[in-house]
């Protein structure tokens, strides 16, 4: 009699976990919160030295996001990269820039 009681158990103990997963999936769902509003565009840019000099990829990248954008525009380093050695002596740097926020107060440009 002693090993009925166990066994007898845990079969109601799972109906009453599976009934309960049933009752919940039969309630009424909220719906979702409205998405964000859409974050402003943001360009990326990559420039690339074969002799592993930043500031030639930096410039690279600078040059195109210039072409690309309009007026003033304010960039971050957001990547840097490269391949170094091999047989063929490999020395090359990428340099990767997001543009995307204009700056708060009007540039003054030196005349």
């Amino acid at each position: 009699m002693k090993g009925l009681v166990p066994t007898l158990a845990v079969p109601a103990v799972l109906a009453l976990f599976v009934g309960a997963g049933f009752a919940g999936a039969q309630m009424p769902r909220h719906p979702a919160p409205p998405s964000p509003a859409p974050l402003p565009a943001m360009g990326i840019y990559e420039g690339e030295s074969s002799g592993g000099n930043f500031q030639e990829a930096l410039n690279e990248a600078v040059s195109q996001a210039s072409r690309a954008e309009k007026g003033v525009f304010r960039y971050e380093v957001s990547h840097i990269g490269g391949e170094f050695g091999g047989p063929g002596s490999i020395h090359t740097l990428k340099v990767q820039i997001s543009t995307g926020s204009r700056p708060k107060m009007p540039v003054e440009v030196a005349k």
